[in-house]
C-alpha cells in the first residue's frame, strides 16, 4: 500500500445516482443521454492501470484549482505514484484566451504514456467559464471532466449556474465522465463561509438529481484543524493535501467513465 493510500483516513463520497430531474427550487429538465445512467460504465482505474493508454482529464473551475502550490499538483502526483506513470499539467493560456501553455508542467516521471491534466482554472465565475468553453477545449480526447467552483459565486447561485455547465460539458465530451467537485468553504469571513457551504449543498443536491458524479472534498477539509491559511480563507498545505487525497482516491476507487 502506498503512503498516499495510508493517508486516506477520510471518507470520500463519490456518488452515481440515477434520479431524473430535480425537485429543488432550481428545477432542471430530465437527465440526458450524456449522463451516467444511460451508458455502460467502466472504472477509470482500468484506464489508469493501462500504462500505454493515454488518460486525459480536463479541469474547469475557479482559482482554487491553481496548478502549483495546491491540491491539483498533489492529486496528479498521487495518481502518478499509484500507477508508476508520468504525469503532466497543461495550463490554459488565459492571457491569450485560447490554447495551452508550452511546455507543460512535469509532475512526475514514470513508465508509459502520461496522465495529463488540462487545467482551465481561473478566478472567474461559472458564467465566464461557460462562455469560454470553446476556447478551453484541449487538443486531446478527454476521459474525465472535473468541475470545481464555489468561491467566486453569489448567494445560492452555484447550482443554478453549474448544472447547465455540467450538461454542456457532458454534451461536448460524451466519451467522458463529468464530475462535480464539492469545494471546502473558507472559515473566515464567516458570512462567506456560510454562503459557500449553502452553495455547495445546493450543488450536491442538484448534481445528484441530474445524475452527475460528485467528489466531496468539502467533507474532507471542512472542520479539520490546521487546514487553512492564516486568513482562514484558503486551505494551507495540509488542507490541500486532504483535498488532493479526496480527489485522487475518488478517481482511483469510484469514478466511472463511459465504456468504449
Amino acid at each position: 500500500m502506498t503512503p498516499r493510500r495510508v493517508a486516506a483516513a477520510v471518507v470520500v463520497a463519490v456518488t452515481l445516482l440515477a434520479a431524473a430531474g430535480c425537485s429543488t427550487p432550481d428545477t432542471y429538465r430530465p437527465v440526458t443521454a450524456a449522463t451516467t445512467n444511460s451508458v455502460a460504465q467502466q472504472p477509470l482505474s482500468s484506464r489508469l492501470a493501462a500504462a500505454n493508454d493515454p488518460v486525459d482529464m480536463l479541469l474547469v473551475g475557479d482559482g482554487t484549482g491553481i496548478s502549483l502550490g495546491g491540491w491539483v499538483f498533489l492529486t496528479m502526483q498521487g495518481l502518478a505514484q499509484e500507477y508508476g506513470r508520468p504525469a503532466v499539467i497543461h495550463e490554459w493560456n488565459f492571457a491569450a484566451g485560447a490554447g495551452y501553455l508550452e511546455p507543460p508542467i512535469s509532475v512526475a516521471d514514470g513508465v508509459g504514456t502520461p496522465i495529463s491534466l488540462w487545467n482551465a482554472s481561473v478566478s472567474r465565475n461559472v458564467g465566464f467559464l461557460t462562455s469560454a468553453l470553446p476556447q478551453i477545449r484541449p487538443p486531446s480526447n478527454i476521459d474525465v471532466v472535473l468541475v470545481n467552483n464555489g468561491l467566486d459565486m453569489g448567494p445560492r447561485t452555484l447550482a443554478v449556474e453549474s448544472v447547465p455547465l455540467l450538461r454542456t460539458l457532458a454534451e461536448t465530451y460524451p466519451q467522458a465522465a463529468v464530475v462535480a467537485i464539492l469545494q471546502p468553504s473558507p472559515k473566515e469571513p464567516e458570512d462567506i463561509g456560510d454562503q459557500v457551504r449553502a452553495n455547495v449543498h445546493d450543488l450536491e443536491i442538484s448534481a445528484r438529481k441530474n445524475d452527475f458524479q460528485i467528489i466531496d472534498a468539502a467533507a474532507t477539509v471542512n472542520g479539520a484543524e490546521g487546514t487553512y491559511d492564516g486568513a482562514n480563507r484558503y486551505p494551507n498545505s495540509e488542507g490541500s493535501r486532504l483535498w488532493a487525497v479526496a480527489v485522487a482516491d475518488a478517481l482511483i476507487d469510484a469514478v466511472g467513465v463511459p465504456a468504449p
